[in-house]
């Protein structure tokens, strides 16, 4: 049986969390009926929720054995996803186009003093 996509109950994360460092992903994988991938999707979330809730990366580690760098790569990875809402994506492609239009009058700006220079050298 296949549990891909149901929601994890609290139940079920306390008794991931407790088995973590007696049993394999593999065979905690059987005993919750989710991938391999499931439970280390699983672990990796806990982690960044941990983090965000002020533990440190060190207890992190002991509560669900993942190494730090998987860690501090979920953090990351979830820091990137919290940037990349809508209003972000808008915010931030607004901001490019109005510094395009700022080049173009600057660009101008150049090009006309480029002109009054070549003008006051010729006389």
């Amino acid at each position: 049986m296949n549990r891909y996509g149901e929601k994890w109950c609290d139940d079920e994360e306390k008794k991931l969390l407790k088995n973590i460092k007696i049993k394999s992903i593999s065979d905690i994988a059987d005993e919750h009926k989710r991938s391999e991938t499931a439970i280390s999707s699983r672990l990796k979330y806990i982690a960044v929720r941990m983090y965000n809730n002020g533990y440190d990366v060190n207890h992190i580690i002991d509560v669900t054995n993942l190494k730090e760098s998987v860690i501090l790569d979920s953090i990351e990875k979830n820091k990137i996803k919290k940037l990349a809402t809508p209003e972000n994506v808008t915010i931030l492609q607004n901001r490019i186009i109005q510094l395009l239009e700022e080049k173009l009058i600057l660009n101008n700006e150049i090009n006309h003093l480029k002109m009054e220079n070549l003008i006051l050298t010729k006389n």
